[in-house]
């Protein structure tokens, strides 16, 4: 599926490893970067899903996970489109590839920000 982001060679991908050092993706690895991406995304927007609602109406968290999903899903959509088309079996342009490619860095960095905000509102047990 995101094999066609090779031929969207001449466009510069970088990302963000753990450290917070920033390193280009080379050409070569653009699509298993492109896929882990896409599936962590998924399995965040899996985990909003299953989240029981707050309880508390005046602790503020749903507004901020509401907020938090709605920056990863903007930040995402043009990687969701290039996985919609493929799995629709659409064909797709050049500057829509060279777009999804150009979205991954923000995709993962919302992507991570919301799981971070998931993770920070999480309720702890009490023993």
């Amino acid at each position: 599926m995101f094999g066609a982001l090779v031929l969207a060679g001449c466009v510069h991908v970088e990302r963000t490893l753990p450290d917070g050092s920033v390193r280009r993706v080379p050409r070569a690895e653009l699509p298993e970067y492109a896929a882990s991406v896409f599936k962590h995304r998924n399995a965040v927007s899996t985990q909003f899903l299953m989240r029981a609602p707050e309880t508390d109406e005046d602790s503020g968290h749903d507004a901020e996970l509401d907020a938090a999903e709605r920056e990863m899903d903007a930040a995402c959509a043009p990687v969701d489109a290039l996985a919609i088309a493929y799995r629709d079996g659409q064909r797709l342009g050049l500057q829509a590839k060279l777009h999804a490619a150009q979205a991954l860095e923000a995709c993962a960095s919302a992507t991570t920000a919301a799981e971070e905000a998931l993770a920070d509102t999480a309720p702890t047990e009490s023993k």
